[in-house]
């Protein structure tokens, strides 16, 4: 009764797809994972390369490293103008470590937006 010579093994696991419908593949170890770095872009050809290892690049991949950046640079940066806002006027803090009244010193640290 037990014939396993119908029995189809199953295929290798896949990775999981993300939230966005995509299969990412991210780093291969060992290797350059074109994050980080400079962009070299020909307008003419439409070609984008990697600044550290000279791979040629798939210029929607690095259209997406950009954006991905800039919305982590957005949001980082909202976080820093709600701080600003909620310590503008503000002159003293209680000390984290001593418990203490000390002064803020923001002088041309949150002038910068």
């Amino acid at each position: 009764m037990d014939d396993d010579s119908n029995v189809e093994p199953l295929g290798a696991k896949t990775k999981p797809v993300d939230k966005l419908g995509l299969r990412l593949i991210r780093y291969t170890p060992g290797g350059c994972n074109h994050s980080g770095v400079t962009y070299v872009v020909d307008e003419k050809l439409a070609e984008v390369q990697c600044g550290e290892c000279g791979a040629g690049l798939e210029p929607i991949w690095v259209l997406r490293q950009l954006c991905e950046k800039e919305a982590k640079w957005n949001r980082n940066r909202e976080e820093y103008l709600a701080i600003k806002q909620e310590v503008q006027g503000r002159t003293r803090t209680r000390c984290q470590h001593c418990d203490q009244m000390t002064s803020i010193n923001v002088k041309g640290r949150l002038s910068a937006y």
